[in-house]
């Protein structure tokens, strides 16, 4: 996989409690996707320039910090979603392998 398609994994599929990565190898994406991410999550974003003494650091750790926040709300939500609506369930719990103690 290329760095496009983990920087952002964790966002994608924390919900569902499936574990990822993410590869932490070009800060400058890394910034783009904080950028990214803030305005469609509605946080607020203060660009972390190359001037900033340790730059890198803190736009991994922002980063971090970011995804953090979204996923927990992103999870806070959807057990609000599985409770409240049977079709949200009966679709998790399709999904789930055949093995699940859930299912």
């Amino acid at each position: 996989m290329g760095l496009a398609f983990t920087i952002d994994s964790p966002i994608r599929v924390a919900k569902y409690g499936i574990s990822s990565v993410i590869a932490f190898a070009d800060d400058e994406l890394i910034e783009k996707m904080r950028a990214f991410y803030s305005e469609k999550f509605d946080v607020p974003y203060q660009e972390i320039t190359k001037k900033f003494h340790d730059y890198r650091a803190k736009r991994i750790t922002s980063y971090l910090n970011l995804v953090d926040k979204i996923v927990k709300n992103k999870f806070e939500n959807f057990k609000t979603e599985l409770a409240e609506s049977k079709v949200a369930l009966e679709n998790y719990i399709a999904m789930l392998p055949n093995k699940s103690e859930i299912k």
